[in-house]
């Protein structure tokens, strides 16, 4: 889980060969890592898992180049467990309640939009012009699934299977 940091020297180097050149870092998952992006200007941006948002919340602080990256990884139950396990965690279904749980436990819900949608676009220079509506979070309480089934449409290989979800089985307040 160290391997991040050892890199840092190289994105640092890769950063000051080309410094007109956009780079992300993807998936922060240390303060180091913030810190170094925060520090190479404005054409490098790093991305941050919901997963790992805890980790690094009060280093990334809103600021406009550390947006989400989801990073979620639909792997069977049986391709999670043991030494050889895949990396990753399923998140797609859930991305927003999940990251809007996370945020307001920082107090720092209102950075959601932000950090979901309007700071990676701005680092890419997307347009906004198919904008079609907003997305409303709701106060309720609801559990995550304890797994979605899926069953030979192509998933990992078109096998059958359960995939467990992030926070499985955790109570939220947001939906």
């Amino acid at each position: 889980m160290n391997a991040e940091e050892k890199f840092l020297g190289h994105l640092k180097d890769i950063h000051l060969a080309f410094p007109k050149l956009k780079i992300i870092l993807e998936h922060a998952t240390t303060e180091a890592a913030v810190n170094m992006v925060k520090s190479l200007g404005e054409t490098v941006g790093c991305t941050i898992t919901v997963h790992h948002l805890q980790l690094v919340v009060d280093d990334w602080a809103g600021h406009p180049r550390f947006f989400l990256g989801t990073d979620s990884a639909p792997h069977p139950s049986h391709k999670k467990e043991g030494p050889d396990s895949c990396a990753g965690v399923f998140t797609t279904p859930l991305v927003l309640p999940y990251l809007a749980t996370i945020l307001e436990s920082f107090g720092a819900l209102d950075r959601l939009r932000g950090f979901a949608c309007d700071f990676g676009r701005a680092f890419y220079e997307v347009k906004n012009e198919k904008w079609v509506g907003e997305v409303k979070l709701v106060r309720e309480q609801w559990n995550t699934p304890q797994k979605y089934s899926f069953g030979g449409d192509g998933l990992d290989g078109g096998e059958k299977g359960d995939v467990v979800p992030f926070m499985e089985d955790c109570l939220h307040q947001l939906k």
